[in-house]
């Protein structure tokens, strides 16, 4: 559990591991491992993962970063700042923005979800495959590069939606 200052926690393998940040900006880090939960603090934190399989991520009230790396069955959640919520080589990968305006955004990987929260909030998703974007309540952008089997549908606000290259769009 990380405290009123700036924390720095790490877990590296295990399962069944809970990272919670405190009010400081804090960074918590996972490599490996399963069954993962990492919750940021009040204040601007850092989030990440490499490898591994059921992590889950919640931002906090901060302008939050949350990074996945090679990781399997991943959640992502953003917080009320305006977070970046960003997985590379994943599996089965879920985003959702939270309240402020976010970025999410998927590189590789396959089975992606990324679902647009209430601020004005970017989804991208670039080589990856069977891709779902939702946009939430704010002038989302939407876009995906070089994907395959992408659905995208814009939300209640205005929204822009974007593909180029791939296929089954």
């Amino acid at each position: 559990f990380g405290g009123s200052g700036n924390d720095s926690l790490s877990a590296s393998g295990g399962s069944s591991i809970t990272m919670l940040g405190g009010s400081g900006s804090d960074s918590l880090l996972s490599t490996g491992g399963g069954d993962i939960l990492m919750q940021a603090g009040t204040n601007n934190s850092t989030l990440s993962a490499s490898g591994g399989s059921s992590i889950t991520m919640f931002g906090g009230t901060g302008n939050d970063s949350l990074t996945a790396s090679g990781a399997s069955s991943i959640t992502m959640v953003g917080g009320t700042g305006s977070d970046a919520l960003l997985s590379t080589g994943g599996s089965n990968v879920l985003m959702q923005a939270g309240t402020g305006n976010s970025t999410l955004t998927a590189s590789g990987g396959s089975s992606i979800t990324l679902f647009g929260g209430t601020g004005n909030d970017s989804l991208t998703a670039s080589g990856a495959s069977s891709i779902t974007m939702l946009g939430g309540s704010g002038s989302d952008s939407l876009q995906s590069i070089n994907g395959s089997n992408v659905s995208m549908l814009g939300g209640t606000g205005n929204a822009t939606l974007t593909a180029s290259g791939g296929s089954s769009i």
